[in-house]
């Protein structure tokens, strides 16, 4: 018994693991009172359960807060900014490195639950572009993905990735009907489930249900203090006239009416889910929510209906959760927002997630009274834009700086590219502060205790702004853990007082406020369209970078502050020369500070010029890729002052696995790919020839690294070309092959590239190569550098080690692993002083291989004749009969058909082929295509790396070696010399029958001319072509004569000459 009792006590944990159902509505507003409506969420979840006032979303947008919702990060940290795929929004990001670790694929791994999604997943889910209906996210057992952004009916829904189309049933009843069909399941009531049913409502269309499209009649929206409100001292998107909605504003009231009639159905939904539980026995152990992806204004600001923005009504949504412990009839103002959600689900379940931003708030579930809090919360967004989205009816000037101005929203512009911001709530017992930085600079700011509509920006001072942005930064770039340090911080008391002061509405004062820090004032003045102030502003930024750095040391947040404003400042550079000078001006600024500062304001330029990018490959703004280049040969040059020290090399080593070489970012193709093209080119003009062998593989580590973790074939691929084959055709070995396979080339590729021999040339013919090669020639528009680059000299023992340990590593990718493995087979070849990457040689087939094949289809015939028999033979022959001249037709037998074929083998031997192949590859036949070679010799290594240190002649071994046919890389055909076209050309004469006619027999005696009727024969002699022609009765030319009566007469009979005659 009492062993008994133990293994009880050791399963009871496993049988007590919550189940979770979440319904997550689309764009449902809490401050519009839209839960009011709601009698069975009420009921049935808030009065067993907790509501939770301060609930906020993360980012006011769809496809964002979802993704944040799913995997517990912020939208920098996963690389989704807007609802296009271009936006990160269900991309091939998001699904190679995310989309693995959502809540559901936690439980699904860790804990074995059974899951099940319905509904609304991401915006761009199941389109060509993500991949199709057929992709299922890992972690659901049942899956009903809805292509697209939401519909209430002609919608697809992707069912366990078979797409599926649905013309009449209503969206949100579909998702009702599946999710009992999922619990009902004897699986699922046996164990532990996890459900999400992410119905369309309250997003647009707005179209209720049927059954609920007469109710709440003459309903209105709510008319609450900011409505149409005249928008004072906020954003100038939210300022843009009108100023003032029209009196009679139906179109709005419309809109929410619909919105309300839409939720009834989930209301319905919620209530049938929470009876099916108790049907079940499975209600008293799940957790049930009710939430939503974002909120909603219609008529705030006089903004017509939307999301957004950065005010209460976007960003503060519902958050109703009943469950096992939870106390009941409990209204929390805990501080919550979106990012927590899957950190609080997971652990609920037991599970520990590490590597999340938000924190879990399960303590404050099961808590009846409220505890002291002091947080802080972070809402970002990224403003879009389209000219197509801009009506011409409406007076702006269509640009894709807006967004969404139409005449049925009055032409009130919803979204614009600035409309890009940060903010950060801090929210306590007695106080609750907004602070938010749009790009451009402008600031609001909001007391929400004494000011809960937001009516009134704060006029903040200097440093009070200063202090602020430093909280705000620290939030917008932070991850995992970090995010939990700023969230413990706290504000002084002198901070506190002056946040309640009554703020003056006086856009003189407002002005005032945009006086910040120094590097932010520098930063918009280089963002700004006066080259002039650009100009200055560079030169000073350079000497405060040396007054700054010797007495308070930048901070990484200080210099990516700078670094937006200097990429604005590169973006308004419009000339090639203004660009050329601006590039250049900006990244010598590294040696303005110490090596230190110097690496970090590198790290965050390539920081910086990575979040930008977006755009820069489609606009073919090269201007940046030149930018891109000068950034980092003056970055190298701070090396190069060191004295190539390795402590340096390793530092700015990590610099480039931090940023643009690592793997677990989100980097731009173009700018990835040209930083691999440029990296040996600028390391080799910086250096001079002067760099150690043995840094060279200290450079190549994060390559390697690279190499080893991606799972792109493209990046490993130019990897691989780009960097490791072309340090191999640099060295003394490739650049000796390169000139030995020149002068193989130009004599037209005699025998084999190993029979060439290299001849010394005379001192003076040497002394006048090394004086060419002394000439330094210098590009004045790159910077004076030597258009000649040095060769880097690197060992090869060091850098095949180096890729053989990085292949049999654990964490490397199966994919890379041959790349890794050939290229450390290719040094190791160079070790041994052997090129690996010259001209391959393969054995060609021989002329008998028709006679093989012959012989093959001779087999083949016979083994058929074997099994079929001689009765199906002779039935097959029956029916085979061939046409003669003149209609006559005769049937062919058995021994008829053998006869031909001997008479054809007779004809067509292979001598005979042999010797018409030899004459068509003559010098006066076209040249014909040569086969191709594995690797091809790069030759612009040749023309950049010269080198003459000799003359290269055929020697006499050609005669000994074994008749080979090498693969030649060209195509054009070269006379070795005249002596054997002259050659040729005597052998076309005393072969000349044999051109004209291939019948003819190969032994060439004179015979008696004859004629041959060229109907039957086309092989005939030009001469005798000639003559016959000649003998004819040639018809006179008349231009004169009129064409005869029947070429006049009109067709009789419908014709592509007369379509239009009937008989």
């Amino acid at each position: 018994m009492f062993v008994l009792l133990c293994f009880v006590l050791v399963i009871t944990p496993c049988e007590l693991l919550p189940n979770f159902v979440v319904v997550l509505t689309d764009d449902q507003d809490l401050l519009l009172r839209s839960l009011d409506f709601m009698g069975n969420t009420t009921k049935l979840v808030a009065n067993y359960g907790m509501t939770f006032t301060n609930f906020f979303v993360n980012t006011p947008i769809c496809c964002p807060s979802r993704s944040t919702v799913l995997t517990g990060k912020y939208p920098h940290n996963i690389g989704v900014f807007n609802n296009g795929i271009g936006g990160g929004c269900s991309s091939l990001n998001w699904q190679n490195h995310h989309e693995n670790a959502t809540i559901a694929a936690a439980l699904k791994s860790e804990k074995n639950y059974r899951t099940f999604y319905a509904g609304k997943y991401l915006n761009q889910y199941g389109t060509k572009e993500a991949g199709g209906v057929g992709h299922v996210p890992f972690g659901y057992d049942w899956w009903l993905g809805l292509q697209g952004n939401s519909v209430y009916y002609n919608y697809t829904l992707s069912v366990n990735g078979s797409g599926e189309f649905f013309e009449n049933d209503y969206l949100t009843d579909k998702i009702t009907q599946n999710a009992l069909d999922f619990l009902n399941q004897k699986s699922v009531v046996s164990g532990n489930f996890f459900m999400m049913l992410a119905p369309p409502a309250c997003h647009a269309p707005f179209t209720p249900a049927p059954r609920h499209r007469d109710e709440f009649p003459g309903l209105q929206t709510v008319r609450n203090v900011p409505f149409n409100a005249t928008p004072t001292n906020k954003h100038w998107l939210v300022e843009m006239p009108p100023l003032h909605l029209p009196t009679n504003v139906t179109v709005l009231d419309d809109i929410y009416a619909n919105r309300i009639r839409t939720l009834l159905a989930v209301d319905e939904m919620v209530g049938r889910i929470v009876d099916k539980l108790e049907e079940i026995g499975a209600l008293e152990d799940t957790y049930l929510i009710v939430t939503s992806d974002n909120g909603f204004h219609i008529g705030q600001f006089t903004q017509p209906w939307d999301k957004r923005q950065p005010y209460e009504s976007d960003i503060r949504v519902p958050f109703i959760v009943r469950g096992p412990k939870i106390p009941r009839k409990v209204v929390s103002d805990y501080p919550v927002s979106a990012v927590d959600f899957a950190s609080t689900i997971l652990d609920l379940a037991g599970i520990k997630m590490a590597d999340t931003d938000g924190e879990s708030f399960k303590k404050q579930l099961f808590s009846e009274n409220s505890q002291d809090y002091d947080k802080y919360v972070l809402i970002e967004y990224w403003g879009v834009g389209a000219a197509d989205s801009v009506s011409p009816q409406c007076p702006w000037e269509p640009r894709n700086e807006l967004d969404w101005c139409v005449p049925e929203n009055w032409c009130k512009c919803q979204d614009s590219t600035n409309n890009t911001y940060s903010c950060f709530l801090r929210v306590s017992k007695s106080e609750t502060f907004k602070f938010c930085a749009f790009a451009g600079g402008f600031i609001e700011a909001y007391n929400l205790i004494d000011d809960p509509h937001e009516l009134n920006n704060l006029i903040l001072s200097q440093s009070q702004v200063a202090g602020y942005l430093a909280i705000l930064e620290r939030l917008r770039y932070c991850e995992g853990r970090d995010c939990m340090a700023v969230l413990e911080m706290s504000v002084t008391s002198k901070t506190r007082e002056n946040m309640k002061k009554t703020p003056k509405n006086d856009k003189k004062q407002v002005k005032k406020v945009l006086l910040v820090a120094q590097e932010l004032k520098l930063a918009r003045v280089l963002a700004g369209n006066n080259k002039t102030s650009r100009d200055r502003a560079l030169k000073s930024l350079k000497k405060w970078f040396q007054n700054r750095s010797t007495a308070i040391p930048f901070s990484e947040g200080d210099f990516l502050r700078l670094w937006k404003g200097l990429f604005y400042s590169m973006w308004m550079s419009d000339k090639p020369l203004v660009q050329e000078e601006c590039a250049e001006n900006i990244s010598s600024l590294v040696h303005a500070l110490p090596l230190s500062g110097a690496l970090l304001f590198f790290k965050c330029g390539m920081t910086i010029l990575m979040n930008e990018w977006f755009g820069i490959d489609q606009l073919r703004l090269d201007k940046f890729l030149m930018f891109v280049r000068r950034l980092l040969r003056q970055s190298l040059f701070v090396l190069k002052n060191e004295n190539w020290s390795q402590e340096s090399v390793r530092k700015y080593t990590e610099a480039l696995s931090e940023t643009i070489l690592n793997t677990q970012k989100q980097r731009p193709m173009g700018l990835l790919m040209h930083f691999i093209e440029i990296y040996l080119e600028e390391l080799a003009k910086v250096s001079t020839g002067a760099l150690p062998p043995y840094l060279m593989t200290d450079f190549l580590r994060p390559f390697i690294k690279e190499l080893a973790f991606s799972d792109d074939p493209r990046i490993i691929d130019h990897i691989r070309r780009h960097v490791f084959v072309y340090l191999i055709r640099q060295s003394d070995l490739g650049l000796e092959y390169q000139e030995k396979y020149q002068a193989w080339r130009n004599l037209g590729f005699p025998g084999s590239i190993d029979s060439m021999k290299k001849v010394e040339v005379s001192d003076e013919e040497e002394e006048e190569a090394e004086e060419e090669e002394e000439t330094n020639v210098y590009d004045p528009r790159a910077g004076r550098v030597n258009v000649n680059l040095s060769q880097l000299k690197f060992h090869s023992k060091a850098i095949a080690k180096a890729l053989t340990e990085c292949k049999f590593a654990k964490a490397t990718n199966s994919k890379s692993r041959k790349c890794l493995g050939d290229l450390a087979e290719h040094f190791k070849k160079m070790a041994s002083g052997i090129y690996p990457l010259g001209v391959k040689k393969i054995k060609l087939a021989t002329d008998e291989y028709d006679m093989s094949i012959r012989k093959a289809v001779n087999r083949l015939v016979k083994f058929d004749q074997k099994i079929k028999g001689k009765k199906h033979k002779k039935r097959k022959l029956q029916n085979d009969e061939i046409e003669l001249r003149g209609g006559k037709k005769i049937k062919l037998n058995e021994k008829l058909q053998e006869k031909i074929a001997n008479e054809l083998n007779h004809v067509m031997n292979p001598e005979r082929r042999k010797k018409k192949r030899k004459i068509a590859e003559t010098p006066d036949s076209p040249p014909q295509k040569q086969m191709r070679q594995e690797e091809t010799p790069l030759l612009e290594v040749e023309s950049v790396f010269k080198r003459n240190s000799g003359m290269w002649f055929v020697t006499k071994q050609i005669e000994d070696e074994p008749q080979e046919k090498t693969l030649f890389p060209k195509s054009q055909w070269e006379d070795s010399n005249n002596k054997n076209i002259e050659k040729i050309e005597q052998s076309l004469k005393n072969n000349q029958s044999l051109i004209k006619n291939p019948f003819a027999t190969s032994n060439w005696t004179p015979v008696k001319k004859v004629k041959i009727n060229t109907k039957l024969n086309r092989s005939q002699d030009v001469d005798e072509h000639h003559a016959q022609i000649k003998s004819s009765p040639a018809i006179p030319y008349d231009a004169n004569k009129k064409p005869s009566k029947p070429l006049l007469k009109t067709p009789m009979m419908q014709s592509p000459i007369n379509p239009f005659y009937t008989i």
